[in-house]
């Protein structure tokens, strides 16, 4: 029921009545009352009307109905773009309205799922009749529960072939200029928006598309065809698992896409993204001080955003202006302990001291092994006494697969002998030598191993530093 704060004249009264209608933002008109909430919130009206009362109807001794106010909406005075930013889920959301209902032999967890998604957008979309925009908490929770639900239907046929699978999302849920955006800081987060920005790579000799998709194929069984994504009932690339921890699942998809990557032509590897996460995040994340729970819940939600595709230009672009090798002068570091302190020159100074000292509390193995698992072009090798920037013409790591089989079967100082060979082929000898590798004085445990691999999924921000702290520098 429209309320208008103000007399309203004949003419406003007869131009509602004769075009005034709740319209969802796909276009269609509002089926329930979270529909015509979004509908407020984006269109408004033009009559006006300060609020709406929603009234519910309740039958009670036979045929007789009582009134009662649920609640009353206002109209904002502007347009919410968070609200906006649901047309790109309308079609999924109104598919799995229509389709799956109760009493038509839905699985419960899938009704569930359902209802989570439309309370988070219900709770946004109230916000947006209020004028206020959401919290990038909040948002990022009608990502993680249509993720949820996406993920849900992937588990039963007959939801598969009742609902498609979500529909692409733009990358306005990430810009930091709209007001859609779901960024946080948090270390959960940005490893999250690291490993789900994962591009796909290569081509098939046979089947002119990706060898390897985006992330989000190693999540549900999806393949994406043109501007759309279907249900894939042969995949084989989906193997994250809900039971199991959260590094052996990032070591499992790991695996995956190098092995994907076999059988197809690309340049570097399909580990490259253009979010890569810091070291303090990756260092907090080893040591087991974030919430792996919510970690993984914000893997599959940002997974639903279309990264686009990199070409080699904009990847060496990138890398030319975010990646230097920094100098780690000798005489610049020196350890309280166990705990490594840096005191670097000027000329080596350009990252942040924390960062440095959180490369340098992560395995000593890490760096080595990492340096494999660059997803485009090697950094610059490593300059004596200054900062060593990219030229472009660095060479892509080799595929690193037998690396990983031997890191995941537990021989850690064969897997590092194997990185080391592969970087002096490429040119980049490490700072180790073999004997020292044969030794044992690097070998990790067999469960170490399995972490250490899910860690070298995650892109780093940095691959400059991690050639700085283990290849032999050259003389300036």
């Amino acid at each position: 029921m429209p309320l208008w704060g103000q007399p309203v004249r004949l003419g406003e009264l007869r131009g509602l009545l004769a075009e005034g209608r709740m319209q969802t933002p796909r276009g269609s008109p509002a089926e329930h009352s979270i529909q015509a909430l979004e509908a407020i919130a984006t269109l408004g009206v033009s009559a006006g009307v300060s609020a709406f009362r929603r009234v519910g109807l309740f039958e009670r001794r036979g045929n007789i109905n009582i009134a009662a106010t649920l609640e009353e909406v206002p109209v904002p005075r502007r347009q919410i773009a968070a609200v906006s930013a649901f047309v790109e889920l309308a079609d999924f959301r109104h598919s799995a309205f229509v389709h799956l209902r109760e009493g038509i032999g839905v699985p419960d967890r899938i009704l569930l799922a359902r209802h989570r998604l439309e309370v988070a957008a219900a709770r946004v979309a109230r916000r947006g009749c209020l004028g206020v925009p959401p919290a990038p908490e909040e948002l990022q929770a009608i990502l993680s529960t249509t993720a949820d639900l996406e993920c849900e239907c992937s588990l039963t046929k007959s939801a598969r072939a009742a609902v498609n699978p979500c529909g692409v999302l733009s990358r306005r849920w990430l810009d930091v200029n709209d007001a859609a955006c779901c960024l946080d800081r948090s270390a959960e987060f940005q490893i999250a928006l690291a490993v789900a920005s994962l591009l796909g790579w290569g081509e098939q000799t046979v089947a002119r598309q990706l060898a390897v998709g985006s992330l989000r194929t190693n999540l549900v069984p999806v393949a994406r065809r043109g501007d759309r994504w279907q249900w894939d009932d042969h995949s084989r690339s989906a193997v994250w698992s809900n039971g199991a921890p959260l590094l052996i699942n990032l070591a499992n998809v790991l695996h995956r896409r190098l092995v994907d990557a076999q059988r197809a032509n690309g340049d570097g590897l399909p580990l490259w993204s253009f979010y890569g996460a810091s070291f303090r995040d990756l260092l907090a994340l080893w040591q087991g001080a974030v919430d792996e729970s919510r970690l993984a819940n914000l893997i599959y939600a940002l997974a639903l955003v279309d990264f686009g595709s990199a070409d080699d230009d904009n990847a060496i672009r990138w890398q030319t202006n975010n990646d230097p090798t920094p100098s780690l002068a000798q005489s610049g570091v020196w350890f309280d302990g166990d705990t490594p302190r840096l005191s670097l020159p000027t000329e080596g100074a350009s990252l942040p001291e924390n960062e440095l000292q959180a490369a340098f509390a992560l395995p000593r193995a890490y760096a080595l092994l990492k340096l494999c698992f660059v997803g485009r072009r090697l950094p610059a090798p490593p300059v004596e006494g200054r900062v060593a920037t990219r030229n472009g013409n660095e060479p892509f790591p080799n595929l690193p697969l037998p690396v990983l089989s031997l890191l995941l079967a537990g021989r850690s100082d064969e897997a590092l002998l194997a990185a080391g060979r592969s970087l002096r082929a490429k040119g980049y000898p490490a700072m180790v030598q073999d004997d020292t590798l044969r030794s044992g004085e690097w070998k990790l445990s067999d469960d170490e191993c399995r972490r250490l691999a899910g860690l070298l999924l995650v892109p780093v921000r940095h691959a400059g530093l991690l050639a700085a702290l283990c290849l032999k520098p050259k003389s300036n």
